[in-house]
């Protein structure tokens, strides 16, 4: 089979042949929005920067700890890794809370969110991370560094406690390894202080 001419691929312009009185009657009307942040209520909380996971636990706990279904919520940090919102991205059933990548981080744009960490909790009282916790997270952490909007940490809460899967070196990188600029080098169980976690924020934004 010939290898069609260039002619062959001609576009040639879109030109109506009705009057133009009838354009006009078939047009459409074409929606114009303002996208803006809806305050929905407020939660107090005795800290206002994460400088650990534990800290991130106790916010997740305070919002959905107490749940009878799974709750998925996203929290939001700026540069200093302040918190500047939380939303609530999925409720779930007694073990699962289906979501997607653009639900998760349709809030952090608009809220325009120099980075986020995300929680939820297990009505079972299991702290694992469940494999498909795993995979649904590294999916995130990979699209947030296309975003530049990084996950910083997922935190598991249940009546027992918690678990981070920074700690636990679960988030994984773009090969399933740990991502270096996320765990920063620290030992298993070590929690991130302010300052790393503040660095590993701004490092991810510089890209």
């Amino acid at each position: 089979m010939g290898r069609p001419s260039r002619s062959s691929f001609t576009f040639l312009p879109c030109r109506s042949s009705l009057p133009r009185e009838v354009e006009m009657a078939r047009t459409f009307r074409v929606p114009l929005y303002r996208l803006k942040l809806v305050k929905d209520r407020e939660i107090r909380f005795t800290e206002r920067e994460i400088d650990q996971p534990v800290v991130a636990a106790r916010l997740v706990e305070r919002l959905i700890g107490n749940a009878d279904r799974e709750h998925l919520v996203a929290v939001f940090v700026n540069a200093q890794c302040e918190i500047t919102g939380i939303n609530i991205v999925a409720v779930g059933s007694l073990d699962h809370a289906h979501t997607t990548a653009r639900e998760v981080f349709k809030g952090a744009i608009v809220a325009n969110a120099h980075g986020v960490i995300l929680g939820h909790n297990h009505p079972s009282g299991s702290l694992e991370p469940s494999p498909t916790d795993i995979r649904m997270t590294r999916k995130l952490v990979f699209l947030g560094r296309m975003l530049s909007i990084p996950v910083l940490d997922h935190v598991v809460v249940s009546q027992r406690g918690f678990r981070s899967m920074h700690e636990m070196r679960l988030l994984g990188g773009l090969a399933g390894s740990p991502p270096r600029s996320l765990h920063d080098g620290s030992p298993v169980g070590q929690p991130l202080v302010g300052r790393e976690i503040r660095r590993v924020a701004l490092r991810h934004g510089e890209r």
